[in-house]
């Protein structure tokens, strides 16, 4: 089974009067429609336009299996991280000084 979209309702209306009866599925909570493989086939053949959905892995560089050393590094060419810190820093000062906390 494999998941599809259409483009429209319109296409997607015309799609699903010629799947009921020629093949089994089921409508998703995503919009997409589950799908025998054998289906992609009988939709191209009535040029009806549809995307399949695919899942893919995809590898991280340089993971650790520590999630805290995977993030390391992420801003180091960032131009706005020291405006970040001046603003995050002003905030919590101003938390504070709420607070009564010095």
């Amino acid at each position: 089974m494999v998941t599809i979209t259409f483009p429209d309702r319109k296409t997607e209306k015309r799609a699903l009067a010629f799947l009921l009866g020629r093949f089994s599925g089921r409508v998703l909570r995503s919009g997409g429609h589950l799908v025998p493989e054998a289906a992609l086939e009988a939709l191209a053949n009535q040029n009806i336009l549809f995307t399949e959905v695919v899942k893919l892995e995809v590898p991280l560089p340089n993971e650790t299996g520590n999630p805290w050393l995977d993030k390391f590094g992420w801003f180091k060419d960032d131009p706005t991280f020291d405006d970040w810190q001046a603003e995050i820093a002003a905030y919590r000062k101003e938390v504070d000084l709420e607070s009564n906390i010095n």
